[in-house]
């Protein structure tokens, strides 16, 4: 009878520890995965920011009117999974990224794109149509027109604080899953998110007044302001009441407002 006891309770020591260890590490996942997000950059993107950018002689450029910038045009360098763009290029600072123009070759399989802090606008990225996952930097101002457009692998961005403008069609067809409108945005392009079937959950920061922006990028606006159903659409979307209700009570700013808040289009 004491060695069943003995052994009862030896395992039951041993289940307690059992089940210590396994909430521990359950308790650290937790704490990793919040770490890991309290920038707003999942594990992977976090992971991407350790890749050392590419050469400089990797990309074609143009400089500024005023000569203070350049302006990536084209990326020529060898075929790579994941591309870092530079921040600076011949001792100046990196402001624009166009994507690869020549969309007919797709030479190029990238998968994952980081672009670097201190770069304000980028077009273009639809010819990389692998690309799933892409890191953009808290100075970001403008995603232009089209920019990821039919980018299907592409599930989640990171849309810093202090994004002013979402071009037309943007991510128009994309996999993007879920998006959070950042409070600093003043404008939104018509079919920004447009025929993306995953995207599940959408995020309107309360009281967020923007300009619809037309294909041409200027400004799209009627006497009562449209609805955000204008720029989001997609197969859960349209399996959700509740998603439906908030696109259509969430509108675009009056007219009466409109010039004041275009003014930032002027510089991009």
């Amino acid at each position: 009878m004491k060695t069943t006891k003995t052994i009862v309770r030896i395992a039951g020591v041993i289940l307690a520890g059992m089940m210590a260890l396994l909430f521990a590490s359950c308790n650290e996942k937790k704490d990793g995965a919040a770490a890991a997000g309290a920038d707003g950059l999942t594990k992977a993107q976090a992971k991407l920011l350790k890749e050392k950018p590419a050469p400089e002689t990797d990309f074609a450029i143009e400089l500024s009117e005023d000569g203070s910038y350049v302006t990536i045009t084209q990326y020529k360098g060898k075929a790579v999974k994941t591309l870092v763009y530079p921040s600076i290029i011949q001792g100046l600072p990196v402001k624009e990224i166009w994507g690869d123009q020549a969309s007919n070759d797709n030479k190029y399989k990238v998968i994952a794109v980081v672009i670097p802090e201190g770069v304000e606008v980028v077009r273009r990225f639809s010819f990389y149509v692998d690309l799933g996952n892409i890191v953009l930097p808290s100075t970001l101002k403008l995603i232009a027109a089209g920019t990821f457009k039919g980018c299907k692998k592409l599930a989640v961005v990171n849309f810093p604080d202090g994004l002013l403008g979402i071009g037309y069609e943007a991510f128009e067809e994309s996999g993007i899953t879920s998006v959070s409108l950042p409070t600093s945005l003043k404008a939104l392009g018509f079919n920004a998110f447009g025929y993306c079937d995953s995207l599940s959950e959408i995020n309107i920061p309360e009281g967020l007044s923007v300009v619809q922006l037309n294909q041409q990028g200027g400004g799209y606006i009627s006497e009562d302001g449209d609805a955000f159903s204008e720029a989001f659409s997609g197969a859960k979307i349209n399996e959700s009441v509740a998603l439906q209700k908030l696109l259509e009570e969430t509108k675009f700013m009056s007219i009466k407002d409109y010039r004041e808040r275009m003014d930032f289009l002027e510089k991009y």
